[in-house]
């Protein structure tokens, strides 16, 4: 038989380098491995960071210079273009004419050349023009002295209180350039130019002047906006969101609080508690329906989540984890419960209670698929976590907060609407790029957009109310009595 070698000296020495080897060798072996894995999280990680747009993510639209144009998702109808049969068409309403010219009539017929026509006046044939004309008018006030004999001093009557320097420029005039600039976000020169070239370099305002107006729009709309925020405070359903807006060197938000007949807007240098222990949700017992900020939880007595988001989030999910199913589940669930609440709202307007159960079993079993196959694979332990899991645990936490739309007829599915009211305030930070201050520049701005965009939900002319500001406040009511209290249904218990 073979002899096994004896376990010298010389021996073991080798057996016990060679073991160090294969411990060194196992060593870096795990060291690669551990590498190799943080490379791939960090590889899927940019390619979904890479991967998302304003479609599966909260990125804005501007973010997305890659993006395909939306297709047109329209079922085409087979119908011929144009009016269809049976359909009795509509005309643009007319103008009421303030001039009216008479055509002299024809001395001879065009076809034959007949000149003995006779006048029936049956009928009439219409034709209107419509135009406007830009002319400065100025009314100069003149005071005529009277000499006191007795104080030995020349008096003058006092002049009306709106005339406080030699050259004022009238309602008109200031409700147009506080429009142009905070309204339409034209620059207060190119505002300035177009006043002055409209009116044949008749009226020409300094830059200071137009900065002025501004601060004067928010004195004299002050009792206008505080009745709004006080409206919003007592309302039981409030929408809230907020952006970033530049002020100087710094970053400020601007937040909105709406109602669907009110709105307000909210100029902060800091975001969170700060502002809203200043703004209409302080001592608000209302429903707050927000994008998941959680300073909105301290505040009101029941919350509502937007599940826009949550659909983009999903749809990122789908895209950048395709071995994901739950996400598909879950943006199927969203969109039934979301079909469900609509076809309810326009009938009774109350989801029942086994719908409302069936969404609820159906939200946990996609949870529960979420947390299967998210630990098939382990605990992440890498910084490069799937983003699917904190969106898991989102879900679930604020299981309530998403379905709360289907509880209360009076919560809508998104918050698109407040949202909707905020970009105007994004349109300003990319024309202008801001404000010089807050309190010069943000806070009037917030004023106004205050008034306006109220009268916009009301149906009101904006440019009439921003004229009415300057001449009589007192006479706009944007409050009428239970306005900020209408189009509200009594909640039922599931």
């Amino acid at each position: 038989m073979f002899a096994l070698p004896t376990l010298n000296g010389k021996n073991r020495k080798k057996i016990k380098a060679v073991d160090k080897r294969r411990f060194e060798w196992k060593q870096k072996a795990q060291s690669l491995s551990k590498k190799l894995k943080e490379a791939l999280d960090e590889n899927k990680y940019l390619k979904t960071k890479a991967n998302k747009t304003s479609l599966n993510s909260s990125l804005p639209p501007s973010s997305s210079a890659t993006l395909k144009p939306i297709q047109n998702l329209r079922i085409k109808s087979g119908k011929p273009q144009g009016g269809q049969i049976g359909h009795t068409g509509a005309k643009r309403s007319y103008h009421k004419p303030t001039n009216t010219v008479m055509l002299p009539p024809l001395l001879s017929c065009p076809h034959c050349g007949n000149t003995h026509l006779k006048d029936i006046g049956a009928h009439v044939r219409t034709r209107r023009i419509t135009d406007i004309e830009v002319v400065a008018i100025t009314t100069e006030w003149q005071a005529k002295s009277s000499w006191c004999p007795d104080c030995h001093e020349e008096l003058y009557p006092p002049f009306p209180a709106e005339l406080k320097n030699e050259e004022n420029y009238g309602t008109n005039i200031r409700a147009f350039l506080s429009y142009l600039t905070d309204g339409l976000n034209v620059s207060i020169d190119n505002a300035r130019g177009f006043l002055r070239e409209l009116t044949d370099s008749e009226v020409d305002v300094s830059k200071g002047y137009v900065a002025n107006i501004k601060l004067e729009f928010e004195s004299r709309a002050k009792a206008n906006v505080d009745e709004i925020f006080q409206a919003i405070t007592l309302s039981p359903y409030v929408g809230v969101d907020a952006t970033f807006m530049r002020s100087g060197a710094h970053i400020s938000y601007i937040y909105n609080y709406n109602t669907p007949y009110l709105t307000y807007y909210q100029a902060s240098d800091k975001k969170g508690d700060v502002p809203l222990q200043l703004g209409p949700l302080k001592d608000s017992q209302a429903t707050i329906i927000g994008d998941h900020d959680k300073s909105y939880y301290a505040y009101g007595l029941k919350h509502g989540e937007c599940n826009a988001h949550i659909l983009r989030y999903l749809k990122g999910v789908i895209q950048n984890e395709p071995k994901r199913l739950w996400a598909k589940d879950m943006k199927c669930i969203l969109d039934d419960a979301y079909k469900i609440a609509h076809a309810a709202r326009g009938k009774e307007g109350f989801v029942s209670k086994s719908s409302y159960e069936e969404i609820s079993e159906r939200y946990d079993a996609a949870l529960e698929k979420a947390y299967a196959e998210y630990i098939k694979d382990g605990p992440y332990n890498s910084k490069y976590k799937p983003e699917g899991i904190a969106l898991f645990k989102r879900l679930k936490e604020y299981k309530d907060n998403h379905l709360l739309f289907l509880k209360d007829p009076n919560v809508p599915f998104t918050n698109n609407a407040t949202e909707r009211l905020l970009r105007c305030a994004k349109g300003k930070l990319k024309q202008a790029g801001g404000f010089r201050s807050t309190k010069t520049g943000e806070a009037p701005f917030c004023s106004f957009l205050t008034i306006t965009k109220t009268c916009q939900l009301q149906g009101i002319n904006p440019y009439l109310a921003v004229l009415q500001i300057f001449k009589d406040p007192s006479q706009l009511k944007l409050v009428p009595d239970d306005l900020c209290l209408s189009r509200v249904i009594e909640p039922c218990e599931q």
